[in-house]
């Protein structure tokens, strides 16, 4: 027999399938990394920044990567950290899209690498693009080499044309100050021969004291060319200082800053308008004498009889106005005239000049009018004025923004009184008529730091003491807004007693139909009782004699039959026994007709008032919750009767000595009950019509007009226990 090859496991794949599988799954891994590479290829990162800057203002951009190289032109850090990388000709801003420190600083050749994304709200801020780069790696190359510089002169930076190029420019560095809007930033002012340059520079690479120390120095600042900021007033372009070495000292300044050039006379030929040329572009000597201060500044009267103004580093103590100072600034032009700025002032001499008097002056030469002529006059200038007005604002903005506004006629001038007072006079407020003397002073907007071209905004006075300013009369205290106020006050006043009236007359109408109502109700019981009186005495006079002498024939009867027939006697007997029950229920009624108990509002009191007959010497005890004002008369009257009934029975026939009544109002349902302590009875063997007794069968037919019920609990020698259900009717409205 030849060999036969084995058979195959149930369920298993034979070896060719293995195989099979293997080769396929290599295949497929094969065909995804060839579409993965063909998806990268397709998105390669960019390496070029102006191929970059160019897809950054599209939409397409988006999730894009980069990969360049470049000379690091600074790094500031703050809120985001930016980089600004220059290749060539070429100048972009990246950020970091973490936390992290910055691994690289200005003057570095840096690798970034990173992504397009949309911004996020601080950085969209500062930006205008849909997009920003975002740096996920920093990789420091080494320093870059030294790069070349042209030197140009700041008025041709300023002017423009160099953008993003690396230049340099030689001055005198003053006005380092930190940044108002970002305080990882310092700006300084580069002064040269054809103008001023503005620089700024990372506190991080060039520190604020360091500036500071270089004031009045000779420098060559080396940086990038950029458009000034227009948040900053700017106009034209700036310097961005490359890192550490963009500030190069050539001349340290004089450790004493009073040792400058003093202009003394020679300050008379700077106010010439033809032409305006500085003495020099360091620090000069002024000797003056202080006129006041006010708005960070020092009005002075120089040797010359020159007015101008200075921006001092910092006041010293014990200036006032008439002390004889010496300043040493930077001279610059202003509108109306000379100015010192970052000036370093000391007392000259221990005497003091005298205040000059103000000299009166229309308000309308310094404020501009609102046509659009200036008919201001330049002479004002740093003299002494007095004006008069009416204070347009109140304490509480003059306490805030330090400056009174006083209303001259058709103009509005400001009296700035925060060097003067600290703090306003607590009498000055809105609508005060004021006497204010001190300096006038030449108002310009645009900063003088960062070079915005200034325009005329009008004087302002700066009081020198306190006495500058003089109340000369108050404000009326009849003003409109209290004319106002009492107009509405008696607007209110006239609603409140229209509402008053309204309310006494809704509150009259228902007093007087609640009396109506009262009078209406008084008159029916005053009705029913007259009514019932007659009643009585009709019932009285003919029924009640009548039974009466019915009652005495009786009595003859039963006399003339006294010893005969036996039958007759017994039929007597019971005919006077009906009398007498009829008698006694005429009494009832005509007891209930005068004695006014259907009147009672508490059914206690009713029962009390229809049991007071009987009552003598047996003790009664009420507790008959029950109010009458729900309920018919006929309901009342049919239950004070049971009550009674039930009453009477227990004293003449129980020869009862205490009684409980009891009574309460529940679900529809009225209850009571009446309790004795008298000899009791038998209840299916008890007197009845047929003896002459109709009281408990009368209550009966009471109860099956009424829809009611009787419950009897009593035995023979224990007393008895009467207790009525009723169905309440309510009573009709009336």
């Amino acid at each position: 027999m030849g060999a036969y090859p084995p058979a195959k496991a149930k369920g298993l794949w034979p070896e060719y399938d293995i195989i099979f599988a293997m080769k396929a799954s290599l295949i497929f891994l094969a065909f995804l990394a060839y579409v993965s590479s063909s998806a990268t290829s397709s998105q390669a990162a960019i390496a070029n920044l102006s191929v970059l800057r160019e897809r950054l203002w599209t939409e397409t951009a988006n999730a894009t990567r980069f990969d360049v190289t470049g000379y690091v032109a600074f790094v500031c850090n703050g809120d985001t950290t930016r980089i600004d990388l220059v290749d060539g000709d070429s100048h972009h801003q990246f950020w970091l899209s973490t936390s992290n420190s910055c691994p690289v600083r200005g003057g570095d050749l840096a690798r970034l690498r990173g992504r397009f994304g949309p911004p996020p709200e601080n950085i969209r801020r500062e930006i205008s693009s849909p997009l920003a780069p975002y740096v996920d790696q920093v990789d420091l190359l080494g320093k870059a080499p030294p790069r070349h510089y042209d030197e140009i002169s700041g008025v041709r930076l300023v002017s423009g044309g160099f953008t993003n190029a690396a230049v340099s420019v030689r001055g005198i560095l003053s006005g380092a100050h930190r940044d108002e809007l970002n305080a990882n930033w310092n700006w300084f002012v580069l002064r040269t021969p054809t103008g001023k340059v503005y620089a700024a520079t990372p506190d991080r690479e060039n520190a604020l004291a360091t500036l500071q120390s270089l004031s009045d120095a000779e420098v060559t600042v080396c940086g990038t060319a950029t458009p000034a900021p227009r948040l900053k007033g700017l106009s034209g372009f700036q310097l961005l200082v490359v890192g550490d070495r963009g500030i190069v000292c050539t001349k340290r300044p004089t450790d004493d800053p009073f040792t400058c050039q003093d202009l003394a006379e020679g300050i008379r030929r700077m106010v010439d308008p033809n032409p305006r040329k500085p003495v020099s572009l360091h620090r000069n000597l002024i000797h003056g004498t202080v006129l006041g201060c006010g708005n960070g500044r020092l009005f002075l009267r120089t040797t010359g009889e020159v007015f101008c103004s200075v921006v001092p580093l910092s006041v010293p103590p014990g200036i006032v106005p008439g002390c004889h100072v010496v300043a040493a600034g930077f001279l610059e032009y202003e509108l109306s005239g000379l100015e010192f700025v970052d000036a370093h002032v000391r007392l000259d001499a221990t005497d003091r000049a005298p205040l000059s008097p103000g000299k009166p002056i229309d308000a309308k030469v310094l404020s501009p009018s609102t046509k659009g002529n200036l008919p201001i006059n330049p002479r004002c200038d740093g003299e002494a004025v007095t004006i008069f007005g009416i204070v347009a604002n109140s304490t509480e903005s003059i306490r805030h923004d330090g400056i009174i506004r006083l209303i001259c006629g058709d103009h509005t001038v400001s009296v700035d009184i925060r060097s003067t007072f600290g703090s306003p006079p607590h009498i000055v407020d809105k609508g005060y008529g004021l006497s204010v003397t001190g300096i006038a002073f030449c108002g310009t907007a645009g900063n003088r730091s960062t070079g915005g071209l200034p325009f005329f905004t009008g004087f302002t006075i700066y009081p020198r003491v306190q006495e500058d300013i003089v109340v000369r009369s108050k404000p009326s205290w009849w003003t409109t807004g209290r004319l106002l106020g009492v107009i509405l006050a008696l607007m209110v006043l006239i609603v409140a007693i229209l509402v008053w009236n309204r309310s006494l007359a809704v509150l009259s109408d228902r007093r007087g139909k609640r009396l109506y109502r009262e009078a209406l109700a008084h008159t029916k019981a005053e009705m029913k009782i007259e009514e019932r009186t007659h009643l009585a005495v009709e019932l009285h006079d003919a029924l009640s004699q009548t039974l009466t002498g019915v009652a005495l024939q009786l009595d003859s009867a039963c006399l003339a039959n006294r010893g005969g027939n036996a039958r007759v006697g017994q039929i007597l007997e019971v005919a006077k026994s009906m009398l007498a029950s009829c008698r006694r229920e005429l009494h009832n009624c005509l007891w209930d007709l005068r004695s006014r108990a259907f009147d009672e509002e508490n059914m206690s009191d009713a029962v009390m008032r229809t049991l007071a007959p009987y009552a003598d010497g047996i003790g009664i005890s009420i507790r008959f919750n029950v109010p009458r004002a729900p309920f018919e008369e006929t309901l009342s009257h049919a239950i004070l009767r049971m009550v009674r009934e039930l009453a009477v029975n227990a004293i003449n026939h129980g020869h009862a000595t205490r009684l409980w009544i009891s009574g309460e109002h529940h679900d529809g349902t009225v209850a009571f009950s009446v309790h004795d302590n008298g000899c009791g009875f038998d209840p299916n063997d008890f007197p009845g019509p047929r003896q002459g007794h109709f009281g408990l069968q009368g209550i009966r037919e009471r109860l099956e007009k009424l829809d009611g019920d009787i419950d009897i609990q009593s035995k023979p020698g224990q007393g008895s226990k009467i207790r009525i259900h009723l169905k309440v009717q309510k009573k009709d409205n009336e």
